[in-house]
């Protein structure tokens, strides 16, 4: 790496603070001086396969180089990823599972920017190998267990590196994991963890390009109804559809419209709704997967499901990314109508006094909804001009449906109900502030004047700190103007 080709390397956000500080010249002066360092020990390790010499010390400065918030610049993240990932995929044979885990994390740390780094290529096999050695070996017994948060690593590696592995690599990843989707053997299990670990979201990963995408999503559709009652199943295939919706979503609306009915019934089956007196559930609140057995991972399927939440909570998550990118421009199609369809069946369990394991999934779908809509107009705004994307109108007609749910989830028994309310109401706000915000005003204001009805003070602040920003900045709600929120902080305040 030669510093003086890349742009450099203390600039960024921590740079331009530094410049502003009484000592950020000194700081900026470590930058200049330690990087080059730190990158030169790095690939020297590599290169003379001194791993627990030179290169350890390396990966180990450079994690607290990056831990101190300094930035490292394109072109060294570049030669960087390239030493630590091949050192991972190619070397493992001699390096400890604990010495692994840190070079996965710091590359996995140094490949989540924005913006795509330049001239970097991974191979996608050689991380497949190795996953699919260490956990599915013959080798993996209950006697030699993994070194701790290995495999949460490895799966960090694999989903950011994915969008860098090779034009066409969906296609070879098919062939490989395409012979294990035999309903009647547990490698189902296996091949579907792979493929929606190592496949790119993007239509390029394909070599027919987006029609080799729709292709796979329509054999993606037909695998998903071979399985029910298990939830890592069903987390698996709607969080691929629901990236691929995303990048695929405006060029083929047309192609995604007839699907529209089968994705409304999987959604219905991951809310899990009761229905007539039966009490049985598809889905509990526990985190359960199927456990190991000769051939399968060590402790849980669940290695290949990256989150930091409840499992069911993520479902619900991904199915409401999923809505959320079928929507299309200019009004009309099925996606519409599944919203509103879907607003009216959950009306009655979103009631105040409707408490039950319902509650909580269905105020993250709420909140999940407006959330993605809310994303989805920002990204557009930079990204998409003319009639591809959500215009007012569209914006209008979703806030009109969500609004009754959350101001009726506003003064919920469930305190997490009351505050996913909450931010569904702040999204909304963003979006259709003359929708959103007289009705909510006139909900509020009563919670905060009341003498008979404290309860629901808590929750109405709690709803005004959300909306705030976008009231203050909405023009016919200024404060001080007529009809504008006056009342509102002096009710508010203390005494």
């Amino acid at each position: 790496w030669n510093p003086s080709l890349d742009k450099e390397p203390w600039s960024g956000k921590m740079g331009e603070i530094n410049e502003k500080l009484p000592m950020g010249e000194q700081c900026l002066e470590d930058q200049r001086m330690f990087l080059p360092k730190i990158v030169d020990l790095i690939t020297e390790g590599a290169a003379s396969r001194d791993w627990y010499g030179r290169m350890r010390r390396g990966v180990h400065a450079l994690k607290n180089y990056i831990d101190m918030k300094h930035s490292v610049p394109s072109l060294a993240r570049v030669v960087v990823i390239k030493c630590l990932y091949d050192t991972v995929t190619q070397e493992f044979d001699h390096l400890d599972q604990y010495q692994i885990k840190v070079f996965a994390q710091v590359a996995s740390i140094l490949l989540k920017c924005k913006e795509c780094l330049p001239r970097l290529i991974l191979p996608w096999r050689p991380l497949y190998d190795y996953m699919h050695r260490l956990f599915f070996g013959k080798s993996r017994t209950s006697q030699t267990p993994l070194c701790r948060n290995l495999g949460y690593y490895l799966v960090a590696l694999a989903k950011e590196g994915r969008r860098y592995f090779p034009d066409g690599c969906n296609d070879e990843i098919l062939a490989e994991l395409r012979p294990f989707f035999c309903p009647q053997d547990m490698s189902i299990l296996k091949a579907q963890g792979f493929l929606c670990l190592l496949m790119r979201r993007h239509p390029s990963g394909f070599a027919e390009g987006g029609d080799g995408a729709m292709a796979f999503v329509r054999e993606a559709m037909a695998y998903w109804s071979w399985i029910v009652s298990y939830s890592d199943w069903d987390l698996h295939w709607v969080t691929l559809l629901s990236s691929l919706c995303r990048h695929m979503h405006r060029d083929y609306a047309d192609a995604w419209e007839p699907m529209i009915p089968n994705i409304m019934g999987h959604v219905l089956h991951i809310l899990d709704l009761p229905v007539g007196p039966s009490k049985v559930h598809i889905y509990d609140s526990k985190d359960s997967s199927i456990g190991s057995s000769d051939g399968y991972p060590f402790f849980t399927l669940s290695i290949f499901v990256h989150r930091g939440r409840t499992k069911v909570i993520q479902l619900v998550r991904k199915a409401a990314k999923l809505i959320v990118c079928l929507l299309r421009p200019g009004g009309g199609g099925g996606a519409m109508a599944l919203v509103r369809r879907l607003a009216k069946a959950v009306e009655s369990f979103l009631h105040p006094s409707n408490d039950g394991y319902w509650t909580r999934r269905l105020s993250q779908l709420l909140a999940s909804l407006c959330e993605y809509l809310y994303l989805r107009v920002l990204r557009e705004k930079r990204e998409v001009g003319g009639e591809d994307r959500l215009g007012p109108r569209e914006v209008e007609e979703f806030a009109v449906v969500m609004l009754p749910l959350a101001l009726q989830g506003l003064y919920s028994k469930s305190a997490t109900a009351a505050m996913q309310a909450s931010s569904a109401l702040r999204h909304l706000s963003f979006l259709a502030p003359a929708t959103v915000l007289p009705p909510l005003l006139d909900r509020v204001y009563p919670a905060l004047t009341t003498l008979t009805q404290v309860h629901q003070t808590s929750s109405a602040l709690d709803a005004l700190a959300s909306i705030l920003f976008p009231l203050l900045r909405a023009p016919p709600f200024m404060p001080f103007t007529p009809g504008g929120p006056g009342p509102v902080p002096s009710a508010a305040a203390d005494g």
